[in-house]
């Protein structure tokens, strides 16, 4: 069975796991340009002609794995309008390769400045929270959640993920199949959405008492994160188990085991991203 009812779906495909992948690949570029720079001692890592082929090299691979998975023609999808145009694959291609690389280096261009990557971060956190419960995929979510509270701490990490859910509630369709109002949270699995809350908050908690004279301040972190998506487990289930007259153990194998692998992943991706980014806001 899958969390798909009505509002929550998600399903440890190789599109997810490209995506991970793909963030992953471009940390790991990040993660050698900043030992290259340490090793010489200045502030020159890889030089801008490595970096771009590194990052095309990632983005094919990643393009490569769309195209193996794909049965038809890619299609780039207007934002707001429902417009969606077919596109041959060499065109995709080279479009894919430079949104994806040029993505890259617009946060490197802000990786520099004091707070600037991170005050980006957070805003981009919330909108993929708001698209994952908008088609559904509560995976996307909670590693958003996950990475707004370890960036912005409980407090407003919390409140970030409390406006998204009053967007929703008002009328403005951002919960999943282009769902609103107040019945979407009333729903089975409303209590996932609402739960998101929790998972930022607590996520929080680990980032603001995580400090340099803190003992092992990564696990600490890491501990209060995967804490923040039990918290999310578990509030949401026990609202899908009252509300579906159902027992505590279809809920959890419903809502939540066939979803612990990819989260736990995604735990492991939002506490890469806040580690490197999490200097830059204090």
């Amino acid at each position: 069975m899958k969390r798909n009812i009505n509002d929550i779906t998600g399903t440890l495909s190789v599109h997810a796991l490209a995506i991970l992948g793909l963030s992953a690949a471009y940390g790991a570029v990040g993660l050698v340009d900043d030992y290259a720079k340490i090793k010489k001692k200045e502030n020159a890592g890889l030089t801008p002609r490595q970096k771009l082929v590194l990052q095309i090299l990632v983005a094919a691979v990643f393009i490569l794995v769309l195209f193996l998975e794909s049965d038809g023609l890619p299609s780039l999808m207007i934002p707001f309008t429902g417009i969606s145009i077919d596109l041959p694959w060499p065109v995709y291609i080279i479009f894919a390769a430079f949104v994806i690389v040029g993505a890259d280096n617009a946060v490197n261009l802000t990786d520099g400045i004091d707070g600037l990557a991170a005050s980006v971060t957070v805003p981009v956190a919330v909108f993929f929270a708001a698209v994952g419960a908008r088609i559904g995929n509560t995976g996307v979510t909670i590693f958003a959640g996950a990475l707004a509270g370890g960036l912005l701490g409980s407090k407003y990490g919390a409140l970030s993920l409390i406006i998204y859910i009053l967007i929703g509630a008002v009328g403005v369709p951002v919960f999943a199949g282009f769902g609103a109002g107040l019945g979407t949270l009333a729903g089975p699995t409303g209590g996932y959405i609402v739960g998101y809350i929790l998972c930022s908050a607590v996520a929080g908690i680990g980032s603001s008492v995580t400090s340099k004279a803190a003992k092992h301040p990564t696990l600490r972190l890491a501990f209060f994160m995967a804490l923040g998506v039990l918290a999310c487990y578990a509030f949401g289930t026990i609202w899908y188990v009252i509300l579906m007259k159902t027992s505590l153990w279809v809920g959890l194998v419903s809502c939540v085991f066939p979803f612990i692998p990819l989260d736990a992943i995604k735990i492991a991706g939002a506490l890469f991203l806040v580690k490197r980014l999490h200097k830059l806001i204090s």
